[in-house]
């Protein structure tokens, strides 16, 4: 096989959807294969997701010793770590707008079922509340691979926005930070963890 081929191992390749699981903090989950139409108890599955917009970002700063002639690195240290989570929701919902605040619990008033125009819900922009979360990204890939981000601490950023168009449904924008919790990584204990990734292979 030529290298300019450059051609794919077609097991490894798949399309993938995301949809993102919430529950409150301090929440267990035990891993394993997700359905979404059965979350794990206590997540809540927020809905549908604009295709492209789920981004897991994490970013490291490091020390770096740099010494000797030529100059290399001979040394390196983590400073500090942020992470963050980010998706679109087809919704213009109250229950979706509660997570992409996250700082009080919503002000229902007769809201109904069925609700009619004497229903409304009351939430607040600002407050002094930071309330966190624990987060479940379910990307599910047509090869039948499944990735499960597990995020144990998550809380909504410093900035939210509500914007709407006429050539658009109206949005929910989820943008959380990732808040680190220790854990035994191999050998190594109380690492600082801001999210781990599990794949589990294909459905028999």
């Amino acid at each position: 096989m030529s290298t300019f081929l450059n051609e794919v191992d077609t097991d490894k390749i798949g399309l993938g959807i995301t949809r993102l699981l919430v529950a409150p903090s301090g929440t267990s989950w035990t891993p394993g294969r997700i359905t979404i139409a059965s979350p794990p108890a206590n997540f809540f599955d927020l809905g549908a997701v604009v295709d492209d917009s789920p981004v897991l970002r994490v970013s490291r700063e490091k020390f770096k010793l740099i010494t000797g002639i030529p100059r290399v690195i001979q040394y390196q240290a983590i400073l500090a770590m942020e992470g963050m989570f980010e998706c679109m929701l087809h919704s213009n919902s109250w229950e979706e707008f509660e997570y992409a605040l996250g700082n009080t619990i919503p002000d229902t008033t007769n809201w109904a079922t069925t609700p009619d125009s004497s229903d409304y819900v009351i939430q607040y922009y600002g407050t002094s509340v930071i309330k966190e979360y624990v987060l479940l990204g379910v990307t599910d890939f047509t090869n039948g691979d499944q990735v499960v981000h597990h995020i144990p601490r998550g809380t909504p950023a410093d900035e939210v926005s509500e914007e709407y168009r006429p050539d658009q449904e109206g949005r929910v924008p989820i943008n959380m930070e990732l808040l680190a919790q220790a854990m035994d990584v191999g050998l190594t204990n109380n690492e600082l963890v801001l999210a781990v990734r599990y794949q589990f292979g294909k459905l028999a």
